[in-house]
């Protein structure tokens, strides 16, 4: 068994055996020997804002109106910009926004044009 082992990792060229709970057989390869330099550009990080919504994209769509405002606001959108442009703007909306109210809006809005032009 250990002449196994050791034909194995030679072949895949691991640093170490297996640790305890592995499936047998199984060798482990070492990390890389070489990396490559963070390549980012300056000022590029996760916390910086990365989406800046167009004032009035949604046409004065909130979460706080009624909900048949709501959809007739998305509908008039839909049949001046598209169904699609319209979607991807809830989409994103949805992905920025940290407010589950906002979400949950959305989605239901989101279905609704669904069934109605899709």
């Amino acid at each position: 068994m250990v002449i196994k082992m050791a034909k194995i990792m030679a072949r895949r060229k691991v640093a170490a055996w297996p640790h305890r709970g592995a499936k047998k057989g199984v060798a482990h390869a070492r990390e890389s020997e070489w990396s490559v330099e963070d390549r980012g550009h300056p000022g590029k990080y996760r916390g910086k804002k990365w989406f800046h919504p167009e004032e009035g994209a949604l046409g004065g769509w909130r979460k706080d109106l009624p909900e048949h405002k709501r959809k007739e606001i998305l509908e008039r959108l839909v049949n001046r910009d598209g169904y699609a442009t319209v979607i991807r703007r809830l989409v994103a909306l949805r992905n920025v926004s940290t407010d589950r109210e906002t979400d949950y809006a959305a989605k239901i809005d989101m279905e609704h044009l669904k069934s109605k032009f899709k």
